[in-house]
């Protein structure tokens, strides 16, 4: 039987995440800003569900996890999933809840959650739109959503497109991430009313092999001097890669 395109993409995101530990090693740098960037964003605020979309190892939401909050955790990665949870406090292992399964198909209820995450996720899907409203109908009213992507109207995306659809015919593999601009992220989520609050720009030293050779501290430094923080984003024009903070501005119905 032949696979649906939704289906064989669904697969092959599934398959890529299935050996976590090179992508941990060699994009931890990556992963720490952006659970920076999470956290710089969340400040002192408490939520009662929080849902990670795409998860990974959690080290996104892990840090939010109290004693009076519960957690979900979704990935299609078991393996991703097996690494998150062997992060959780044995003393709060009863206030997470691990979903390995797509998020387009999991059923997660509506209007359920404070806080969602959704990291790295965006490039991945069949339908952005699709994802969008459904992230749309478990917003609780006043709930914060913090996204990620690339934005792909950036001058020097155009690089980095060619030189990954060249990889993927050398290894004759692999599919077509998504490319939507930051602007049409920002009307995506505001047409269904959900205001932009904030965004932080920055990109990656993304030469061929770069994080294989240079230290992950030095990586990640360099991204600190040359963008800053989320409080104090510098040079933001020349960033490439965006994470947003989002306010449900909808009320209850």
């Amino acid at each position: 039987m032949v696979e649906s395109p939704i289906r064989s993409k669904v697969s092959q995101v599934k398959m890529a995440y299935e050996k976590p530990y090179s992508y941990l090693t060699r994009r931890r740098y990556n992963i720490n800003i952006r659970a920076e960037t999470v956290q710089a964003f969340v400040g002192n605020a408490r939520f009662g569900r929080i849902l990670d979309i795409g998860c990974g190892d959690g080290s996104m939401s892990l840090p939010l996890l109290t004693s009076k909050n519960h957690l979900v955790l979704v990935d299609m990665s078991s393996s991703m999933l097996s690494v998150a949870r062997s992060r959780i406090p044995t003393e709060l292992s009863d206030n997470v809840e691990i979903i390995n399964e797509d998020f387009m198909t999991a059923n997660l209820g509506s209007n359920s959650y404070d806080l969602v995450l959704c990291i790295g996720v965006l490039a991945h899907v069949d339908s952005p739109s699709a994802l969008v409203d459904k992230i749309a109908s478990l917003l609780a009213p006043g709930a914060i959503l913090i996204m990620e992507s690339t934005d792909a109207a950036h001058p020097t995306n155009k690089v980095v497109t060619v030189y990954h659809k060249v990889l993927r015919t050398i290894r004759r593999s692999g599919y077509a991430f998504n490319l939507i601009s930051s602007s049409e992220v920002v009307r995506m989520l505001e047409n269904r009313c959900i205001k932009l609050s904030a965004i932080y720009r920055y990109s990656l030293l993304s030469f061929p092999g770069m994080d294989r050779f240079v230290p992950q501290r030095l990586l990640r430094a360099w991204i600190r001097v040359m963008y800053g923080t989320p409080q104090c984003n510098r040079n933001a024009h020349l960033g490439k890669e965006c994470i947003y903070l989002f306010k449900n501005s909808r009320s209850a119905s």
